[in-house]
């Protein structure tokens, strides 16, 4: 087995023991860290226990260190994140917290708009043909 993929397995098998909120979405979770850390065999994955690519953020801190890394879209600022399982526990600390910024870190975070001024679109009905 390569050494890529023991580490594919390892994540599989401490994320299997994991207590998560929501376990239904244990599966497209685990399906977009393989998507994204090439089935763990990138450097971020292999390096850094970074499987789903997660750029820094302050409020990471508790679960991750601030490092540079260059990444197919250039150099930034990711997580490292020092085991998997500190990994998995900032991954949903990350999708549970405040709103996602945008753009570089300098970037303002995006307001989310009130349920009130969602509105549903329609369709044009079609205008029956006349002969």
């Amino acid at each position: 087995m390569a050494k890529s993929n023991a580490l594919l397995k390892r994540l599989l098998t401490v994320y299997k023991g994991e207590d998560i909120r929501y376990p239904q979405l244990r599966a497209v979770t685990l399906a977009q860290w393989m998507l994204e850390s090439g089935r763990a065999t990138s450097a971020l994955a292999k390096e850094h226990y970074n499987f789903g690519g997660i750029k820094w953020r302050p409020e990471m801190a508790a679960y991750a260190t601030k490092i540079k890394y260059e990444a197919n879209d250039g150099v930034d600022y990711y997580c490292k994140f020092a085991t998997i399982e500190s990994f998995i526990n900032g991954y949903w600390a990350f999708l549970s917290g405040r709103p996602i910024r945008v753009g570089k870190s300098t970037s303002r975070p995006v307001k989310s708009s009130s349920a009130s001024s969602v509105r549903p679109t329609r369709r044009p009905r079609a205008t029956p043909a006349r002969c």
